[in-house]
């Protein structure tokens, strides 16, 4: 709903949609999402645990971005250590992860080339003192 709004409750008509065509992508996706039952994730909040109910889902590491071997099975045996591991080419993701400290439920989400996914959305904006 705040991309719809953010596009077109504007200060200059200049930048907003010119018409209503090029506004419902963004429609569709706002009611794909509540059809799904999707969560709105905000880099640097928490969100509802939807396991348990009870707690929220808090970034693991300190905002940091980890990365994630995913070697096939066939190459596991030639790697003798772990710089083996993450030094080959299509074998690592970087990687997002989140824990409920309720019930423990973890999600973890590729962050490819460290950079945000698109359907996540970037920190607030801190208000000035």
């Amino acid at each position: 709903m705040n991309e719809i709004l953010a596009a077109t409750v504007v200060e200059r008509e200049s930048a907003c949609l010119p018409s209503a065509a090029e506004m419902l992508p963004a429609i569709d996706r706002a009611i794909n999402s509540l059809r799904r039952g999707g969560t709105v994730l905000r880099e640097g909040e928490p969100w509802p645990c939807r396991e348990c109910g009870i707690g929220e889902y808090r970034l693991l590491f300190s905002d940091e971005t980890r990365s994630l071997a995913l070697p096939k099975r066939s190459t596991t045996g030639q790697m003798p250590n772990v710089a083996a591991l993450y030094g080959r080419e299509n074998t690592t993701l970087t990687v997002k992860s989140y824990a409920c400290a309720a019930c423990g439920s973890l999600k973890t989400f590729w962050w490819p080339d460290e950079k945000r996914p698109d359907a996540w959305r970037p920190p607030r904006k801190k208000p000035e003192a």
